[in-house]
């Protein structure tokens, strides 16, 4: 177990070795007190001894995890709505399961630019917390399954999701995510001619 409390992930293909370098330099350029202590986790589906090299320059707590999905997930990784991004995207749930290690991790996204200080992220008291997404209502995918009919769902954009020890109250295990994801598979905003979330927001705000 590290003797560091929190964590930043990032879930990446070799080809992106280079955007979570930018990360990571960004983190230290606008968080460097936050830095200090951090563990950075990589989750990946191969990456090269020469980016390996490169990155551990940059942060000396690099953790490297490869991508293997337990065989109960099939259906949800090889889901055709993995498509538009890949099913590498799934990896991003292992957050529910890194609180066992750590009390706080933040998933980031690498394609994002970090422009201050992201602290403040880590003081937060929730189970979890994300940025909202606006350009699908939870509500309305989640319509039939809510039980009153002013119920409010949150949906989260994918590209940053906090996720803390107080999660650990509801015991989340691998073997949950299959059932969860019969429940979110397909729903559907009636009318709607995009795509209503990926399946990993979808997990997340059920």
């Amino acid at each position: 177990k590290s003797k560091n409390e929190h964590a930043i992930f990032f879930v990446i293909t070799d080809n992106y070795s280079f955007a979570a370098a930018n990360m990571i330099m960004s983190l230290y350029k606008h968080s460097p007190k936050l830095m200090q202590n951090m563990d950075i986790i990589i989750y990946h589906t191969g990456i090269s001894e020469k980016n390996v090299q490169l990155l551990n320059q940059l942060h000396k707590n690099i953790l490297y995890m490869q991508v293997t999905y337990p065989e109960s997930w099939r259906s949800l990784v090889e889901h055709p709505r993995n498509a538009l991004w890949g099913s590498i995207i799934i990896a991003k749930l292992f957050g529910f399961f890194l609180i066992q290690n750590y009390q706080k991790v933040l998933m980031l996204d690498v394609d994002m630019l970090i422009t201050g200080d992201i602290s403040e992220l880590f003081e937060i008291d929730e189970a979890m917390a994300w940025r909202r997404v606006v350009i699908w209502k939870a509500t309305e995918l989640f319509k039939s399954i809510l039980k009153n009919e002013n119920d409010f769902a949150s949906g989260p954009n994918g590209g940053l999701i906090l996720f803390t020890d107080k999660l650990k109250k509801y015991g989340i295990v691998p073997e949950d995510i299959p059932s969860a994801f019969e429940r979110v598979r397909d729903l559907a905003i009636e009318g709607s001619k995009r795509i209503d979330g990926g399946n990993d927001e979808r997990l997340f705000s059920w």
